[in-house]
């Protein structure tokens, strides 16, 4: 019974220690201010899109059934939330993307 007792324990014990949150490796801001005023492509989250399917789609596909899954355009500014790009040289032309909805950032 009583090592029946101390297996448990250990394997709670294994159990909890493979457990630890890692935290997803994100690019700083400060990082992608080294672009501001280049050319990017913003590829979008599909989920984001409601384009989430089961069906696998690259990352940097710019296109889905038709739809449009990334924005190009010259990135004007970076901060925590999100990023400001210039899509046309029109005024109106600006467009902020929240951070969340970005899958990648491609030059």
């Amino acid at each position: 019974m009583r090592s029946l007792t101390y297996g448990v324990c250990l394997a709670l014990i294994l159990m909890l220690s493979g457990c630890d949150k890692e935290s997803a490796e994100r690019v700083s801001p400060s990082e992608l201010t080294k672009w501001i005023g280049k050319g990017i492509t913003v590829h979008l989250r599909r989920d984001a899109l409601g384009a989430a399917t089961n069906v696998p789609i690259g990352p940097t596909v710019d296109s889905h059934n038709g739809s449009r899954m990334s924005m190009r355009g010259e990135l004007q500014s970076v901060d925590a939330a999100g990023i400001t790009l210039q899509v046309s040289k029109n005024a109106g032309g600006l467009c902020w993307v929240p951070t969340e909805v970005i899958l990648c950032i491609c030059r």
